[in-house]
């Protein structure tokens, strides 16, 4: 190895670094002066588009994964940054380009077409199912809690890489990281507590809100996440419909609906056949 070589290997091994620590200013910095000096180094340019996905800067990640695809045409990971990167600018004829070349379709990895997003807020993380348009967005099928913002069908950004797998009954679904809302829902979100944890009783309830169009979702069964044995592996998040369920004899359900007479109809439909009561309904988004 060359002076030079040495010398660019240890700036690129200072940038992983500064990433490493949270320094995202003194790394992008960095692989920029990398940049100036190898020009013809596609590995700086894939990085600093990586580095702008996380940051959520489109047009500056398009053009350093547009650049790294230039320099090594074979970084099928800088080329799905190109199609993620694309689809958040609405360039749908650029992102179609790459699905098309590496004969991606939509859900092709994800059984029964549904996926895990992780949305997060702060420091705190939740699972949602999504049900995947082409391999960059996704339109949420679950009702997120309140506190991410995000709403019953969001349209929304996810990365290609799983971070996770969605484990409920024997099946295990892949988990995305969600990029960014793509846009927004008409859906306002709405949670009541019903007084009953039967699961039979709550199909019911989720079987007419679907009936009228209304989406449902039992945020007494939030996802969560478990230990996991090996380093390398990748976590597994549960549903609390597979863990032990305690004393409780009241569930907190939440209902998406256009409009709040819409929520309420079916919960009254819902407690005339049942006999079972529910709570005032509350908007929470």
């Amino acid at each position: 190895m060359d002076q030079r070589s040495a010398y660019l290997n240890e700036m690129m091994l200072h940038a992983g670094q500064f990433v490493e620590q949270g320094d995202v200013y003194n790394a992008v910095k960095l692989l920029r002066r990398i940049i100036k000096t190898a020009p013809e180094w596609h590995e700086p340019h894939a990085r600093l588009a990586e580095l702008y996905k996380k940051q959520g800067e489109w047009k500056a990640m398009l053009h350093f994964a547009k650049r790294a695809v230039a320099l090594h045409t074979a970084d099928a990971a800088a080329w799905r940054n190109v199609g993620i990167a694309a689809t958040a600018l609405k360039k749908a004829r650029i992102a179609q380009t790459v699905w098309n070349k590496f004969g991606i379709s939509a859900g092709k990895d994800s059984p029964r077409s549904i996926i895990g997003l992780r949305i997060q807020t702060g420091k705190q993380f939740e699972i949602v199912w999504a049900h995947p348009l082409d391999p960059a967005k996704a339109v949420i099928t679950s009702i997120p809690h309140p506190a991410s913002g995000r709403r019953f069908h969001d349209v929304m950004l996810f990365d290609y890489s799983p971070c996770g797998y969605a484990v409920t009954g024997k099946q295990r679904y892949p988990v995305f990281d969600a990029l960014g809302l793509l846009r927004h829902s008409p859906y306002k979100t709405f949670s009541c507590q019903v007084d009953t944890t039967d699961k039979k009783v709550l199909r019911l309830l989720e079987k007419l809100c679907r009936q009228a169009g209304v989406g449902f979702e039992n945020w007494t069964n939030a996802a969560r996440a478990l230990p996991f044995q090996s380093e390398k592996a990748l976590p597994e998040f549960y549903g609390a419909d597979i863990l032990p369920q305690g004393d409780r004899d009241t569930s907190t359900v939440a209902l998406a609906a256009l409009h709040q007479n819409e929520a309420e109809q079916v919960l009254g439909n819902w407690s005339i056949i049942t006999l079972i009561g529910f709570s005032a309904l509350e908007q929470k988004l």
